[in-house]
C-alpha cells in the first residue's frame, strides 16, 4: 500500500508540473493575467487535494487496526478513483500544443 501511495503522489506532482507547462503553452498573446490566475488556481487546488488525502488517512487511521487491514485501505483509492477517471476523460478531449508538435 505504501508503494501505491507513494506512486501516486510522485504522479500528482507530474500533473501539476505538466497542467502548468499546458497552461503557459496554450496561452496567445495578451492572455498573461489569465494564464497567472490558472496556474494559481492549479496549485490551490493541489494544495485543497494534498489537505483531503491526509484527512483521508488520518480518518482510516483512526479506525482499529483489524479494519484497516481488512477494508479499510481501500478507502483512500476509492475516494481518489472518480477524480482520477475525470482526469482521463478531460484528458482525452486536449490537444497537444504547438510547442509540443515542434519538438
Amino acid at each position: 500500500v505504501a508503494g501505491l501511495r507513494v506512486i501516486a503522489g510522485l504522479s500528482a506532482g507530474g500533473e501539476a508540473a505538466g497542467v502548468n507547462t499546458y497552461m503557459t503553452e496554450v496561452g496567445d498573446v495578451g492572455r498573461s493575467e489569465t494564464l497567472a490566475a490558472a496556474v494559481g488556481v492549479n496549485n490551490v487546488s493541489g494544495s485543497l487535494a494534498f489537505f483531503v488525502a491526509n484527512a483521508m488517512a488520518l480518518l482510516v487511521h483512526q479506525l482499529p487496526r483489524r479494519s484497516q487491514l481488512a477494508w479499510a485501505w481501500r478507502l483512500p483509492f476509492l475516494f481518489a478513483a472518480p477524480v482520477g477517471l475525470a482526469s482521463v476523460l478531460l484528458r482525452r478531449r486536449m490537444h497537444e500544443t504547438e510547442a509540443f508538435l515542434a519538438v
